[in-house]
């Protein structure tokens, strides 16, 4: 909730404004007409409009589809341990992201950090237990690193879940 602004100002402080007309201090924010407002939301100070000079709109917090997306386009830049941070910031906003956890995962097993890879396979398999591609991942997580009969045993329990999903579909 915003104290001490009219539903106007409020407007203005939401980043509409006319030709950037306002001047941001450490203590509110300085409107036209020469009316201070003073920044509150939810009873603390709003620090992106603290002491700045915006040009333009406020930025918002990306959600996980967007850190998810940017993830993925550092995977194809070849930046992979920054496509590592975007996951987790992804799976940090829902930790049953099944998409963030598949990506962290292949994206850690691309850095060879196997260990890792594979708890974030397990996590994917914990959360999609029939998806034939969250097991088939984790056969070759650990098939990279050398644990073959685990890399096996997931292998299998995919190929079973095919053969399932299969058999409903009357193929």
């Amino acid at each position: 909730m915003l104290v001490g602004a009219s539903t106007a100002e409020a407007w203005f402080l939401d980043g509409i404004h006319l030709a950037g007309r306002h001047y941001h201090s450490p203590y509110g924010i300085q409107a036209p007409g020469g009316r201070r407002i003073d920044c509150l939301i939810a009873g603390g100070r709003v620090p992106w409009l603290a002491g700045t000079e915006s040009k333009g709109y406020a930025s918002r917090m990306p959600d996980k589809y967007e850190l998810y997306d940017q993830a993925v386009d550092l995977v194809a830049d070849g930046k992979l341990a920054e496509a590592v941070e975007r996951y987790r910031e992804s799976i940090a906003l829902d930790a049953d992201f099944a998409d963030g956890w598949q990506g962290l995962a292949l994206a850690l097993n691309d850095l060879g950090r196997h260990a890792e890879a594979i708890e974030a396979g397990k996590r994917l398999c914990e959360l999609e237990p029939d998806d034939v591609l969250a097991h088939t991942t984790l056969s070759r997580l650990y098939q990279a690193a050398g644990m073959v009969p685990e890399a096996e045993a997931e292998g299998a329990k995919a190929r079973v879940l095919d053969w399932k999903r299969q058999l409903k579909e009357g193929q």
